[in-house]
């Protein structure tokens, strides 16, 4: 009994649905077929009823169908009675089924028209393949390095300090006694490496210690752990290191775990967090991929020593200061320090040795930013030549198959008609060029 009233109850509420779906014609027809439409789609509920065990799965099947019906019917209706389609609900179906069996029939021509001139064909889909993939990797390149800026917060307000080494009591004048910065930090890259233990054969790796706020200022976010916070500067040295995603890789096999110890230098160092893999290190800070990051600790002697140039400095102007102004505060700064420090701040000449800033997008690609756009250049005058050559090819096809579309227009083809046939092959061909484009870029960067 139960089942019998659950059976009706869905039986009711299908209904309901099928009257909703209806409300999608006009009002006219709904005037003229709907009562036919429920008492035929009721009839057929009450069949699945008797008939079939599963009755929700039979009439989640009824209703897909009557939905997939009215979704074919009803724009039809509704477009013959706006005067849309003059030949009724079916004539624009029709038509439209005859401009793609016509669509259908001009790309099986062209393709059977290049295949009998596979040279021909070989040459444009290669000529324009290489041209698009030179162009597409060239156009990456520069939309990377010109266009997006650099990958950090404010990037804008960046600049790092000339020179290529700065001693750690130059560092800290500059930090402390300048206003024009909100914050400032120093890299020391140990060009060495430091040799390493993954529980094997030792392995030296690329290794660099930083300032306390040099992660905030480029934006760094850990995978897994953190990053060095002020606890680990308190001590010299401080064993704990924050490694890279691909070493942590090489080291722990992808599994991250609290207490990770590497021996460094014979030393055991924990590892206290994992870089995000989409962290880039600014090459001018660095110069190359870093593998251990720890924190720059050096004993009081070593840092108040002013010619142990190891440092490099980037700092972050601040929001209202102009780079002109935050040049002025580090030359003043500089007259001050040559009169404090004579024998270390002053040039040969008895000058104050003066520093320039440079902004961070600057000194990452500055020196190549010619280059890249003489290779655009030379790349788009070569994309354009190669779309000469495969115009100069299809106007010399074009011309020898002219007996075959003169045969084509005496038969009854209009000028649509070939039109149609040449827009065919030239779009076979276009989209086959790029597709080998497109495949030759994806292999370059794969290799």
């Amino acid at each position: 009994m139960h089942r019998r009233e659950a059976s009706a109850h869905l039986a009711k509420l299908a209904t309901q649905i099928h009257r909703k779906f209806l409300h999608a014609y006009p009002k006219d027809f709904r005037d003229r077929y709907t009562s036919g439409m429920e008492r035929m789609f009721a009839e057929q509920v009450q069949e699945a009823r008797e008939q079939a065990r599963s009755t929700p799965l039979v009439l989640i099947v009824l209703l897909v169908r009557e939905l997939w019906g009215v979704m074919l019917t009803a724009p039809a209706q509704r477009l013959h009675k706006r005067g849309a389609c003059a030949t009724g609900g079916s004539g624009w179906l029709a038509a439209g089924r005859r401009i793609l069996a016509v669509a259908v029939g001009e790309v099986r021509h062209a393709v059977r028209s290049l295949v009998k001139l596979p040279g021909f064909a070989l040459t444009v889909i290669l000529q324009l393949g290489l041209g698009i993939g030179a162009a597409t990797t060239i156009l990456s390149a520069v939309d990377n390095v010109l266009l997006r800026g650099l990958p950090y917060p404010r990037a804008e307000e960046l600049v790092v300090l000339s020179n290529p080494g700065h001693s750690y009591a130059l560092f800290c004048d500059w930090r402390d006694r300048t206003s024009s910065f909100s914050e400032m930090a120093a890299v020391r890259n140990d060009g060495r490496g430091l040799g390493i233990s993954l529980g094997g054969e030792p392995e030296v790796v690329p290794a660099a210690s930083v300032s306390i706020n040099f992660f905030g200022m480029f934006g760094a976010m850990p995978l897994y752990g953190r990053l060095l916070t002020g606890s680990d500067y308190n001590g010299a040295p401080s064993r704990v290191a924050v490694i890279s995603h691909s070493l942590w890789q090489r080291v722990s096999g992808a599994s991250w775990r609290n207490g990770l110890t590497l021996r460094v230098e014979g030393e055991p160092v924990e590892v206290v967090g994992v870089l995000a893999p989409t962290f880039e290190v600014p090459d001018e800070l660095v110069g190359s991929s870093i593998d251990v990051w720890q924190p720059l600790v050096l004993r009081s002697l070593v840092a108040q020593e002013r010619n142990r140039n190891t440092l490099r400095v980037a700092a972050r102007r601040k929001p209202d200061v102009a780079l002109e102004t935050a040049q002025a505060d580090v030359d003043a700064l500089a007259h001050v320090l040559a009169t404090e420090y004579p024998t270390t701040d002053r040039r040969n000449d008895g000058s104050p040795r003066l520093y320039r800033l440079i902004p961070l997008f600057e000194a990452m690609v500055g020196q190549v930013r010619p280059q890249l756009y003489m290779l655009l250049g030379a790349v788009a005058l070569m994309l354009l030549v190669v779309c000469a050559n495969v115009v100069n090819l299809s106007l010399a096809r074009e011309t020898w198959r002219t007996r075959e579309l003169a045969l084509r227009v005496a038969l009854g083809a209009g000028r649509g008609r070939i039109f149609a046939q040449l827009l065919s092959e030239s779009l076979i061909l276009a989209l086959t060029g790029g597709a080998a484009g497109g495949a030759a870029v994806r292999t370059g960067r794969g290799i």
